[in-house]
């Protein structure tokens, strides 16, 4: 069998954006692959017979990712077939077409188009559809000209404002979307017959869609007046009627989701003010006259949040059918679905494999696309805990190469119990001695576990222990567990260093004098962080990461708010807390040969953090290198350019290569 290679995600199969029909016959979803040629990842509809498990292609263009059912045997789509109009809203026209096919046979055909910019729609019933349509909140809107002189107005202003922009709110810029002052998301009801819409949402708030039942809809929105806020209000529209009724108002709690269950409401709310933003959502049921009656807490996230870098497509983790809610979560360090009642009663419903990243609800289980026993994205359906593999789409690569088995370990710091995991290299020899990286994961409320990662098969295929745990401020074990607020590089590094400790008592092949560090986002702070408080690792590679808290607090999408919170202060409250959590302070310490990878359209963790860093370690003759990616952002090792994630890894490897072997 071969060894994992570099371009090798290019042959992967991403699955996503799962849809059962209304007779639970089949399902529709996507299938997304790398095209080496054209730098991209197109996307495809495909179908899945769910009874006799055979799967066939639907479209071909090539740009379809996502579908809903119609009926029974029609599924609806949105897209572009026509290269005249594509070249029209490509320059900035607003038009979207939708587009019938029958799963049966025969080619889409266009079902109707709407000057307006739709992201996604839902069906609320045969004559009516939900839009979310992106929105200027400054009246920068083509289809809302009434006639051609107005038409010819907004195209005038357009034109004038290529070249440079003005910023009126914060954030103005938002990571994988670029400049984003005024932009909103906002819902309008399409009524079928007239083709005329009906404005939902408030013009100058972002909104989502929560729920559809009988002719009502339940939606999210969140203020957004010069400085975006992070409470939000929930909403009932009724589509019959057409009245908005708000059902918890602005600035008071934030709502994660909400859903109609046997005629009650039932919402996640946060009012952060235990844990800050990072709370758990504690269940409500809340009333038309807005009162609300708490249901249970539920101490961990919502989601199977598991890190990996074999995913395209990220689905709704909370969904309702018929008397329950579902939800797909990671209980410590592994994903399961589970469910409550409207009672708030709590059933775990599968087994510990591995990722989860969408489902749906069935009568007879559950079907879902996951990354189970650390194999690649595949489809499967659930029944009485037992898990059935429906789809095959990866099965060849795995049968022609060799994935290195991912091991796990406890180990204890500070009488606190962890799990942590290790993946030998490639051809293990237990005679032999090997270099070893430790991965760190993004957040700090992220989580690893069990499941694939391209990268890390890299690392161990060209011969490298790779190492990876959860330390304090990790998801996926509780509010009291995640909480290292003010704290940062405190406790989280403490059990980095514990479990380097633990996997090298264990594995004496690994080479405790040939170590590498990396991590991307948070753990690239932490990569930052740990080369200033040690020189036990030969190599570093921070990506994505953060330097200094007091720029990063004022110059990202997510600064003024997540960081204020995570940093517990403000560079006025209390600067000396947010300099003392910040790798710059301590960047004379550094002695290990670093290099830096980032993306100058990361807005999430600007450039302005490594190059702070990359100075500092220059200036102090420390060996260090920058790579920089144009065009991409902080997700650059997921939904990075194929060619730029092929020069990433190989970057990767050989600077390991050259200061750990």
């Amino acid at each position: 069998m071969k060894k994992v290679q570099i371009q090798d995600f290019i042959d992967y199969r991403y699955l996503g954006s799962l849809q059962v029909s209304p007779d639970q016959q089949h399902a529709v979803f996507t299938v997304i692959t790398g095209d080496q040629d054209a730098d991209k990842y197109p996307g495809n509809l495909w179908l899945l017979d769910l009874a006799t498990r055979e799967t066939r292609q639907l479209t071909s263009g090539n740009e379809e990712k996502k579908a809903i059912w119609w009926n029974d045997d029609t599924i609806v789509f949105t897209g572009c077939r026509d290269p005249k109009l594509k070249e029209k809203t490509t320059d900035g026209e607003s038009m979207t077409v939708f587009y019938k096919l029958n799963i049966h046979g025969g080619e889409a055909v266009e079902w109707f188009r709407l000057a307006m910019p739709v992201g996604s729609f839902q069906k609320v019933n045969d004559n009516q559809l939900i839009l979310s349509v992106a929105y200027r909140a400054d009246g920068m809107n083509d289809f809302e000209c009434q006639t051609e002189e107005e038409k010819k107005q907004w195209k005038k202003e357009r034109e004038s404002h290529k070249d440079y922009e003005w910023f009126d709110e914060i954030p103005f810029w938002a990571n994988g979307q670029g400049i984003t002052n005024m932009k909103r998301t906002r819902l309008y009801l399409l009524d079928l017959d007239t083709q005329t819409t009906t404005a939902i949402s408030e013009p100058s708030a972002n909104a989502s869609i929560a729920h559809i039942q009988d002719n009502k809809l339940l939606y999210i929105s969140n203020p957004m007046d010069s400085v975006r806020e992070i409470p939000s209000s929930l909403h009932q529209f009724d589509c019959t009627t057409k009245k908005d009724l708000t059902l918890i108002p602005d600035h008071e709690v934030n709502v994660s989701w909400a859903f109609y269950i046997n005629h009650k409401i039932i919402a996640a709310i946060s009012d952060f003010k235990e844990y800050g933003l990072h709370q758990h959502a504690t269940l409500f049921v809340v009333e038309e006259d807005q009162q609300r009656t708490r249901l249970v807490h539920y101490d961990n996230s919502y989601g199977a949040s598991l890190g990996s870098d074999c995913i395209q497509q990220f689905g709704t983790a909370v969904k309702a059918y018929k008397d329950k809610i579902y939800f797909s979560c990671t209980d410590e360090n592994d994903g399961c679905l589970k469910c409550f009642d409207e009672h708030g009663q709590l059933q775990r419903l599968s087994g510990y494999h591995g990722g989860i990243e969408d489902f749906e609800v069935t009568d007879k289980g559950i079907v879902f696309i996951g990354l189970r026993d650390q194999k690649l994205q595949e489809i499967y359906f659930l029944q009485n805990e037992a898990e059935t593999q429906l789809t095959h789409f990866n099965s060849e690569y795995h049968a022609a190469t060799a994935v290195s088995p991912i091991e796990k370990i406890e180990f204890y710091n500070d009488g606190i119990r962890h799990e942590g995991f290790v993946i030998k290299p490639a051809d293990f020899d237990i005679n032999k001695k090997y270099p070893g990286i430790l991965e760190i994961h993004g957040g700090p409320k992220g989580t690893f576990g069990p499941v694939i990662n391209h990268e890390m098969q890299v690392f161990a295929a060209n011969g490298y222990f790779v190492f990876y745990c959860n330390p304090r401020g990790s998801d996926s074990r509780g509010n009291a567990f995640a909480d290292i607020r003010g704290r940062f590089g405190k406790e989280d590094y403490s059990d980095l260093m514990a479990f380097t400790d633990a996997v090298l008592a264990q594995y004496p092949q690994l080479d405790g004098e040939r170590l590498g560090v990396t991590g991307s986002s948070y753990g690239g702070y932490m990569s930052n962080w740990i080369i200033t408080q040690t020189d036990r690792f030969k190599a570093a590679i921070p990506e994505a990461s953060i330097s200094n808290y007091v720029t990063k607090f004022l110059c990202t999408d997510i600064g003024f708010t997540y960081n204020m919170d995570n940093q517990a202060a403000t560079p006025w409250s209390d600067v000396a807390l947010v300099w003392e959590q910040s790798p710059l302070k301590y960047a004379d310490r550094v002695k290990t040969p670093t290099m830096f990878i980032h993306s100058d359209q990361d807005y999430r963790c600007w450039i302005a953090e490594p190059i702070q860093m990359f100075y500092a370690l220059k200036l102090h003759g420390v060996e260090t290198r920058f790579l920089l990616f144009h065009g991409e952002h902080h997700g650059l090792p997921i939904f990075g350019k194929p060619s730029h994630r092929i020069q990433r890894l190989a970057a990767m490897v050989e600077w390991f290569d050259k200061h750990c072997k």
